[in-house]
């Protein structure tokens, strides 16, 4: 009941300010979040398209080692193991560069490594999450078994710094690349002696051995996308408070004040006994409208009342006007034998 009573007491203007107030907090929090989202996804992707590039410039670089640079110096790796003919060393050697000439840009805190599951250089060992995505890669479809997957992005911690890593598998298609990773014996001697006879060898054609995994610190970006993210919905906010403001004043001024001052001057006229009757708006709307129906109403009222008015002084004036001329009168006591009061 207390409920009922507080719904059928509150005032229109208050009403129109829950509402209004309602809708702000919900049309905020729906375009905060919707921005939130697409600044967020904007962000991944920007990450991504980074890692991409690198990946792909570093693939440059290990595409023109094979093709141009080891068949220069393949005849001398019997006498001596030239790194520079390894494609995953020039990769190497160039992005570390790459990191020193863009330092500026924060681009040192980035790294690229080859991920390799059983590799020649240890250093290029892939470590347990690594290990994971490389199996991912390897899983083909029974249905399609050339199907394989081209990337994966995700998250990680290294030493408690948190990375977003962009990986692309790394597939033996080439049959020169056997000559080095598919037995002691047919490798060359020099990379044998420099590396030894138990890592690196048993790889097969169309086999996936690895990984590339380029390795983004997320922090600047999240923290320039969280600046934006602060501008806008400040912006939006401050726009949208100032336009629902604007909206329930004018609300307030053009049907709010006019319907309480149509209820003043009507509980007014009533506590009189007189018809209420209201003065011109000015702007001709809908509550225009209402107060001359209401006008005109009282207008027909006032008539009513003064034709009633005349009636009963004509009635009166004739009832005098009889008993001068000394007409009868009507007889109580047969009214009041007949029932009548």
């Amino acid at each position: 009941m207390v409920k009922s009573d507080f719904k059928k007491t509150i005032s229109l203007e208050r009403r129109i300010a829950y509402r209004l107030i309602t809708t702000f907090l919900a049309v905020l929090l729906l375009s905060g979040t919707t921005l939130f989202i697409v600044l967020y996804q904007s962000s991944l992707n920007e990450l991504v398209t980074k890692g991409l590039i690198l990946i792909e410039t570093m693939n440059s670089v290990g595409q023109y080692t094979s093709q141009e640079v080891s068949p220069e110096l393949i005849s001398r790796l019997d006498e001596e193991f030239l790194p520079e003919t390894v494609s995953a060393y020039s990769i190497r050697e160039v992005f570390e560069n790459f990191q020193e000439g863009y330092n500026v840009r924060d681009f040192s805190a980035f790294s690229y490594k080859v991920a390799v599951l059983n590799p020649t250089n240890l250093a290029d060992k892939a470590d347990s999450f690594e290990t994971a995505i490389i199996d991912s890669f390897r899983k083909t479809d029974d249905n399609n078994p050339s199907r394989l997957t081209k990337e994966a992005t995700g998250f990680r911690v290294i030493d408690e710094n948190r990375f977003f890593y962009v990986a692309r598998p790394i597939k033996v298609t080439s049959i020169s690349c056997l000559r080095c990773h598919s037995s002691p014996e047919v490798a060359p001697q020099s990379m044998v002696q420099k590396y030894g006879a138990k890592n690196g060898f048993g790889w097969e054609l169309n086999e996936v051995v690895g990984a590339q995994m380029i390795h983004i610190p997320i922090k600047k970006t999240f923290q320039e996308t969280f600046n934006h993210f602060s501008i806008i919905i400040s912006v939006f906010t401050v726009s949208l408070f100032a336009f629902v403001s604007l909206v329930y004043l004018w609300i307030r001024g053009n049907v709010v004040k006019p319907i309480n001052y149509m209820a003043t001057v009507a509980e007014r006229s009533i506590s009189s006994g007189d018809p209420p009757e209201f003065g011109n708006f000015p702007i001709r709307d809908e509550i225009w409208k209402l107060a001359n129906a209401f006008n005109r109403v009282s207008q027909s009222l006032r008539q009513k009342a003064k034709s009633l008015e005349r009636q009963r002084l004509r009635r009166r004036g004739d009832l005098g006007s009889a008993k001068q001329n000394g007409f009868p009168q009507p007889n109580r006591d047969f009214n009041h034998h007949q029932g009548f009061n």
